[in-house]
């Protein structure tokens, strides 16, 4: 079961007499490779071992070659421990198994075999080449080179120490293995001393170990430190002759090692005033390098050649001269003391010339033969490397995102069935050349015929699987390439935008100083000027003049920077106020029809009462919401004197706020008592008894990380897949992201209690600016949603229910579902989100509906995509939240819609929070104007100049990670609500808890093991051990009207939900089903 007989070169000529014989023994040895095979791919030791059993140590050495390539490290150190192989044998591609562990990039293998007394790290394969320079990667090779350095320092520091005692069992043990892994240089220069060993067995008259050191091949023509050969050391005749007389072939012998290193000092022409000169010198890696003296040798090197790019000359005639001539002038002529020593240096110099060249062959050819094929292998070492049946092992890895710290599945698993289908390959196709070429089946030409077609099939196999496996090679040598290309061009433009966007923050900086500085000079010679003209006494006008110049050099006040918003707020500040006008009735509507005319709707206040006026006209015009932040006035937006008719009635302003202390029911209508969804939505209400929660008991200690040195790295990549830190997270999830949609579903009631289209568009369109309104300050990302991850809210005080559903990981979306008795609102939440390196872009993908209930009973269908958000000023340390873009708000029933503008804020801030709009109908001209600000205000405007405010957003009073109350009030997990959730609320989820409560180590421990455990599924999902996953309340469908593809809501959660509470608050197990335990 030899090497040859997977390599050997078939062929069916020969001698006629012998073919019956070879054939058989062919066919035994084919089957038993087969055999082998089939053990190491399933593992089975006790196979291999009767395999084995009574075999040579080729066939046995053979079968550790095939192991390295087809069998895992336990199967391989089995094989070392219990039969007798030669570690140092060569394959027919001239590779040792130490070759092809580092090629294949098997370290666990390659620990194996550096581990074992008898390997010789040292050997060359058939290019020239040690086992760690053609290791697949960086890593490897430098594990290698340590290993080798801890054993030689280990091996040198043995053998010191048997020298000094004259052990000479030691001294030839060492020197044994040393034929191995040439660990001891008997030549070399003792660091303490300056002397190598035969100089110190010489100064110690020890004629013995000078003896023996002779014998080993140690050098009498070596220098010291001091310039001096051993024999200048001895005045003893019998020393110094034994030194004298030592034969030149045991001093000439070399090593064949392509990197021999060599120094001593040697006499170079310096000029012809001085001549020859004792010098230095030092052959290391192909250079030789020159010194004045060997104390020089680690910093004042006077000249060095690469042998790579030299020739050496020398004249047989003058056997201690010899010239190395370089590039250009450069040009080393040196004289030996004598002969021999001048032989061991051209040696040593021819050797690193003929390597140098030959390893520049290599790098420019495009193969090498490895085994019994030739495949390609990369020029640069830190790629792939092949023997002769392994594939090629990516090492590399690139972090970033989650998928990217995923290893390829099966990676092992695949390396291995590879290399053993090739090798099946090779051995059918040698059983059927012996098979044609047995002589029984020659005598039958039909039969033969068939072999031979036979044949032609396989070869045609096996030369399809190799260029197969080559072009694979060529492809990931590319990819790679591509790879490393544009990993290099991002580090450079991430440096360069990091720079650029510095500059611009300083322009910027020094632009509003400036700007700051103009206001103040243009107000202080406002005054000056005013001044000037009423008072004309020369004191007084001195005085005021001083007066300016210190307002001039004062800080900017709170005043000045209110100056502009006073230009606007003051245009009129003279004129009455008046009442605005209901654009469609005297008085706007003031409820909706659910709460009942019995409660009011609720305005704008300090979060939560619901009781609160809307300001009036005077307050909303000086009262200037906290969170605007410089916000720009609307000048020249709003008709002359419009400004003034603030004076709005509380139901004009349905902003309201999030929640009650108390969610209690509000006594429900007859019209929507009778509704058939009241009852539903009653049940729905159970698990919600208790107050809302309105903050967190915790403070955002998070730990301070770099945001930008995180990011960097991850310009150009989906967000959705960032690998970030959980300091980087907020203790909510996207799912309940989603949710804070709900705040101000008081608009929705408000739309439906409309009779005019168009004030039912206004309202909608408010509802969904005021989505945004959370969104200030909130640069935190929520915790992306495991695959079938839920969230559910309910809330009796506004009578509606709320679910979602993560029906898709990649990419991730959300379904979800809510209504009431006067609305139903649904859709996905799709992004596609990236970094940009200056900010984030999350565009939303999915398209939202309502069904809006009118007062004449008719239900209108309105529909509309989130606008693009971003979050700028990353790499200045001052991350800001930015929505912009257009929303169509289109009613598909009554052909009037709205068109919302949501400007972006400028580099300058100009247009910051601000949305425009207006309404049309078939006509296309507008009846209405809509502007504000979304994280303020939004108004309605009509021809008349008459102004409504759709729309206030409630105070937020700070809280730990910049949540609003409504969003703190989301993940609360009460007592009455445990027995109604499923397992896979959201509610639920570890990790989101311990942030919550500040255990921030512990939450990313979750973190990370809740994203192992759904690796895990999708992998066995992939491999088919566990069913395809569905998701369990929502189904894809095309809608009725718009005909686009949207998730239908099944609405059996709710029923479900309502049987598990049932039956744990009785004391009975339930098990929600089709619902896996994601946590």
């Amino acid at each position: 079961m030899g090497e040859e007989a997977v390599g050997a070169q078939h062929s069916r000529k020969g001698s006629t007499s012998s073919s019956s014989s070879i054939s058989k023994k062919d066919i035994q040895t084919s089957l038993k490779q087969l055999q082998l095979l089939q053990a190491f791919q399933n593992g089975d030791i006790a196979e291999v071992d009767a395999l084995l059993q009574n075999h040579s140590k080729e066939d046995c050495t053979y079968a550790l070659f095939l192991s390295i390539q087809c069998a895992n490290a336990s199967m391989v150190k089995h094989i070392l421990s219990v039969f007798d192989v030669d570690l140092n044998a060569y394959d027919k591609s001239q590779n040792t198994p130490l070759h092809l562990a580092a090629m294949a990039g098997r370290q666990d293998v390659v620990e194996i075999l550096l581990l074992h007394p008898d390997i010789n790290y040292n050997l060359l394969n058939g290019n020239n080449l040690k086992p760690w320079q053609v290791a697949s990667s960086n890593a490897l090779m430098d594990f290698m080179k340590g290993f080798c350095a801890m054993y030689t320092k280990e091996t040198a520091r043995e053998f010191k120490q048997g020298f000094q005692e004259r052990n000479f069992d030691t001294l030839d043990y060492l020197m044994r293995h040393n034929e191995y892994n040439s660990a001891i240089d008997l030549n070399e220069i003792d660091i303490e001393s300056g002397q190598t060993y035969l100089h110190s067995a010489t100064k110690a008259k020890d004629i013995e170990l000078v003896r023996w050191l002779l014998n080993h091949n140690a050098d009498p023509y070596r220098r010291d430190k001091f310039g001096k050969l051993p024999v200048d050391y001895t005045k003893d005749e019998n020393l110094r002759s034994l030194l004298r007389n030592q034969p030149s072939e045991t001093n000439s012998d070399l090593s064949s090692s392509s990197d021999q290193n060599i120094s001593g000092y040697l006499k170079k022409w310096t000029n012809y005033k001085s001549g020859y000169k004792l010098r230095w010198f030092n052959l290391h890696n192909g250079v030789l390098s020159y010194y004045k003296n060997q104390d020089d040798a680690s910093s004042a090197c006077r000249g060095s050649i690469n042998l790579n790019l030299a020739r050496l000359v020398y004249d047989p005639k003058q056997p201690t001269v010899f010239q190395v001539i370089g590039r250009g002038s450069v040009r080393y002529s040196v004289r030996a003391n004598s002969p021999v020593e001048a032989r061991r240096w051209i040696n040593a110099i021819s050797h690193a010339i003929e390597h140098g060249q030959d390893t520049e062959r290599n790098q420019n050819s495009d193969a090498v033969s490895i085994g019994t094929y030739d495949i390609p292998i990369p020029a640069k070492r830190g790629m792939s490397f092949s023997s002769e049946h392994l594939p090629w092992n990516e090492t590399d890895s690139y972090a970033g995102s989650e998928d990217e710290h995923e290893e390829m599945p099966n990676r092992e698993s695949y390396e291995f069935n590879i290399n053993i289908a090739k090798y099946k390959v090779d051995i059918l196709q040698s059983l059927i050349n012996s098979a044609v070429s047995h002589e029984k089946y020659k005598q039958d030409p039909s039969l033969m015929q068939v072999f031979e077609g036979i044949e032609n099939a396989f070869a045609t196999l096996q030369k399809t699987v190799m260029e197969v496996l080559h072009l694979q090679h060529e492809a990931e040598i590319y990819y790679k390439r591509k790879l490393e290309n544009a990993k290099s061009i991002n580090a450079l433009w991430a440096e360069n935008l990091k720079t650029v966007v510095e500059e611009q923050d300083q322009i910027e900086e020094r632009y509003h100083r400036s700007e700051t500085h103009r206001r103040r000079t243009k107000r202080a010679l406002r005054k000056l000027a005013s001044s000037v003209e009423n008072n004309r006494n020369n004191g007084q006008i001195n005085e005021t003049a001083s007066l300016s110049s210190t307002s001039l050099s004062s800080d900017f006040t709170e005043e000045d920077q209110e100056e502009d918003r006073e230009t606007f707020f003051d245009a009129n500040a003279n004129q009455t106020p008046a009442r605005i006008q209901s654009p469609s009735k005297e008085t706007p509507p003031t409820v909706g029809r659910y709460p009942t005319e019995d409660s009011p709707v609720p305005t704008a206040g300090k979060y939560p009462s619901t009781e609160a006026p809307a300001p009036t006209g005077d307050q909303s015009s000086s009262k200037v919401s906290s969170q605007r932040n410089e916000q720009p006035a609307l000048q020249g937006e709003l008709p002359e004197g419009a400004e003034d008719q603030q004076n709005i009635p509380p139901s004009s302003a349905p902003g309201v706020a999030g929640g009650t202390e108390k969610q209690e029911k509000k006594a429900p209508s007859n019209e929507a008592e009778a509704d058939p969804l009241f009852s539903e939505l009653q049940k729905s209400f159970h698990g919600y008894e208790a107050p809302l929660r309105l903050n967190l008991g915790v403070n955002d200690d998070r730990p301070k990380i770099s945001l930008w040195g995180i990011l960097k790295g991850m310009i150009g990549k989906d967000m959705t897949k960032m690998a970030l830190p959980v300091s980087f997270n907020e203790p909510t999830s996207l799912l309940q992201r989603v949710a804070e949609d709900m705040e101000y579903t008081d608009l929705l009631n408000l739309a439906s209690q409309q009779d005019d289209p168009a004030w039912r568009v206004l309202y909608v369109a408010a509802f969904a600016a005021s989505e945004y309104a959370s969104t200030i300050n909130r640069v935190a990302k929520p915790f992306n949603p495991l695959l079938g991850e839920t969230y559910e809210l309910c809330r009796p005080d506004k009578g509606y229910r709320f679910v979602i559903e993560q029906v898709s990981h990649h990419p991730p979306v959300g379904a979800a579902y809510s209504e009431s008795v006067n609305w139903k609102y649904y859709g996905e939440s799709s992004v596609k989100s990236k970094f940009y390196g200056k900010s984030f872009d999350i565009s939303p993908l999915g398209t939202w509906y309502l069904e809006l209930k009118t007062p004449s009973g008719k239900t209108e269908l309105f529909t509309w995509k989130k606008i693009t958000s971003s979050v700028v000023g990353i790499i200045a340390g001052n991350p800001t939240i930015d929505n912009y873009g257009q929303m169509l708000v289109q009613n598909h029933s009554d052909d009037v819609n709205c068109i919302l503008d949501f400007k972006p804020r400028g580099w300058r801030g100009t247009h910051a929070y601000e949305v425009k709009g207006s309404v049309q109908s078939t006509s296309d001209v507008p009846e209405y104007t809509v502007n504000g600000h979304w994280n303020d205000k939004i108004f309605a405007y009509n021809s008349g100049s008459n102004k409504t405010m759709l729309w206030q957003n409630h105070e937020r009073p700070p809280r730990p990670f910049n949540l609003t109350p409504f969003a703190i009030s989301l993940n609360a997990l009460t007592d009455e609500l445990k027995p109604w959730l499923p397992p896979t609320d959201t509610r639920l989820r570890p990790d989101q808890r311990a942030m919550e409560v500040g255990q921030y180590d512990l939450a990313a421990e979750e973190k990370n093991r809740l994203e192992e455990k759904q690796r895990g599924k999708r992998k066995m999902r992939d491999q088919g051990e566990v069913q395809e996953w569905r998701p369990r309340w929502f189904s894809m469908k095309k809608h009725p009207i718009t005909g686009e593809d949207y998730w239908e809501f099944s609405g059996e959660y709710w029923n479900v939900r309502e049987e598990a509470g049932k039956a744990k608050l009785s004391g009975q197990s339930f098990e929600w089903p089709g619902v896996e335990n994601i946590f």
